[in-house]
C-alpha cells in the first residue's frame, strides 16, 4: 500500500476547508513550527488506517464542530487508487473506489475486513498496538521502550511479534 494523499476536515488543527497533503513515493518528509500539526498527521494516518487513537473523538475533531473527515487516498495491491474516508463524529466510514465511483465498503466491518485483506495485518488491538510502536512511533519517543525494564519490554515487544501465538503453536506441535 502507497498513501498517496491526505485530506483532513475540521481535524485538531485543521479547519473547515479542506487542507490536502500529497505523498510522493518513497521517504516524505514533513516540518513546520511547533504547534503547526506535524504531528496530526501522522495521528490522523493511523485513525484511519488502524483505529488508532489517544485521544476521544471529541478531542480529535477541532473544537467547536461537531464532525470532522479523513480521507486517505492510497495505490493498493492491485495498483488502483482507493480511498479510505474516516469519519471523526457521526457517520460511517467507508472504502470509495474513484474509478467507478461507488463505495466498496458500508459498514465498519466490512471496511475492515477489507483493509485487512488489503494490508495483511489484522486490524484490531494488535494492529493498534504495532502503529503506535512500530510504525507511527509519537515524537521524542522512539527509543523510550528500550529505556523500560526488561518485563515491559518483553510486553511490547511480545504483542508486536505475537510471541504468544507462536509459542502456542510450538507447544501444539510438540
Amino acid at each position: 500500500m502507497e498513501i498517496t494523499e491526505l485530506t483532513l476536515q475540521n481535524v485538531k488543527s485543521y479547519g473547515r476547508d479542506e487542507t490536502q497533503m500529497t505523498f510522493l513515493p518513497g521517504v516524505n518528509f514533513i516540518w513546520g513550527e511547533n504547534g503547526s500539526g506535524k504531528t496530526t498527521i501522522l495521528e490522523a494516518i493511523g485513525y484511519a488506517l488502524f483505529g488508532a487513537l489517544d485521544y476521544t473523538k471529541e478531542q480529535f475533531r477541532r473544537e467547536g464542530e461537531s464532525e470532522g473527515e479523513i480521507v486517505l487516498s492510497f495505490l493498493g495491491r492491485d495498483g488502483r487508487s482507493y480511498q479510505l474516508v474516516r469519519k471523526v463524529g457521526s457517520g460511517s466510514s467507508y472504502i470509495f473506489d474513484p474509478a467507478i465511483r461507488r463505495r466498496l465498503t458500508r459498514r465498519q466491518e466490512d471496511m475492515e475486513h477489507w483493509l485487512t485483506d488489503e494490508m495483511g495485518v489484522e486490524l484490531g488491538d494488535h494492529a493498534k498496538a504495532l502503529f503506535r510502536n512500530a510504525i507511527g512511533v509519537p515524537q521524542g519517543s522512539m527509543t523510550g521502550i528500550f529505556l523500560e525494564t526488561a518485563q515491559p519490554r518483553k510486553a511490547v515487544f511480545d504483542e508486536l511479534l505475537k510471541v504468544t501465538e507462536y509459542r502456542a503453536a510450538y507447544d501444539e506441535l510438540a
